[in-house]
């Protein structure tokens, strides 16, 4: 079961209770896929037609961003995906999520460092720097900013630190979740 993580961790919990023997997984890293399209977001843009694409896309790896009007960026586009401008992460929330019945990170490969992302995540599982730490080396891959609001229960964009957490929670301590993928 994957969880997306715009649900807020009680709703999580709540059918995560429910289904203890199901394998169960969030994304831990990555942009949130918020629409698709048969229709090429790219091309519209670009004021084209889809008979004259050529694949523009290739063009803007990492998407296009959409602004508000006040120019905060709230989405890419990218081909027939929309995205979240800001990147999911959940790197300062591993004891939650492992109370929560959570096994598996999904790791959304990105044009560029992946692996680095994947290794930050598996550093902090297996005890090699904290959280915070982590934190401060993923904001580097996410120019856009990091976001986790949803599932604190605040807006979406927003990103909750480990030290701002309602409930105190210490440093993760477990190493049974494990990064997807590997």
């Amino acid at each position: 079961l994957v969880f997306m993580p715009e649900l807020h961790k009680d709703a999580i919990e709540s059918i995560s209770s429910n289904i203890p023997s199901i394998e169960k997984e969030i994304i831990g890293f990555g942009n949130l896929p918020v629409a698709f399209s048969w229709r090429c977001y790219t091309v519209r843009a670009l004021e084209m037609t889809k008979n004259n694409c050529a694949i523009v896309c290739k063009k803007h790896p990492e998407g296009m961003q959409l602004e508000t009007m006040d120019g905060m960026p709230v989405f890419n586009i990218n081909g027939t995906q929309l995205l979240s401008a800001q990147k999911a992460c959940m790197i300062g929330q591993l004891d939650i999520l492992e109370a929560l019945g959570i096994e598996y990170l999904r790791i959304i490969p990105q044009e560029r460092n992946t692996v680095d992302i994947i290794n930050t995540f598996r550093k902090v599982i297996e005890g090699g720097i904290t959280s915070q730490d982590a934190v401060e080396v993923l904001r580097g891959y996410a120019p856009e900013g990091l976001s986790n609001g949803w599932f604190h229960g605040q807006a979406g964009w927003e990103f909750i630190e480990k030290g701002n957490l309602e409930d105190g929670s210490g440093e993760y301590t477990q190493s049974y979740l494990q990064v997807y993928p590997q």
